[in-house]
């Protein structure tokens, strides 16, 4: 059993009680799925998206509208939890203020 010394306490590796695992067999000759650095990106600074909607604007309507619901119905199937681990869900209030706002823009 190894020990190791972090911050002037004495650990057991967290990998230590682990069975070895083989590495899972690649299947077909597809590349892998990767997340890579966007090289073209000019500027990168915060911003609002309150500041650059102006307060008239038919997207705040329709924003209004959309947190009016209830969406009960869209929220209980939802497994991701508040205080639980795991990936937030997207919020139907987003994708349904996406698609009224996709409907009312002139053509």
């Amino acid at each position: 059993m190894r020990v190791y010394r972090w911050l002037g306490t004495r650990t057991r590796s967290f990998f230590e009680t682990l069975a070895a695992q083989a590495a899972p067999e690649r299947i077909g000759e597809a590349a892998p799925r990767l997340r890579t650095a966007e090289r073209r990106q000019v500027e990168w600074r915060p911003v609002s998206l309150e500041e650059l909607v102006p307060d008239d604007h038919r997207v705040r309507a329709v924003w209004r509208f959309v947190e009016g619901l209830d969406l009960s119905a869209l929220l209980s199937p939802i497994k991701s939890l508040e205080g639980r681990p795991g990936h937030p869900a997207a919020d139907p209030r987003i994708l349904l203020a996406l698609g009224f706002s996709r409907r009312l823009r002139p053509w």
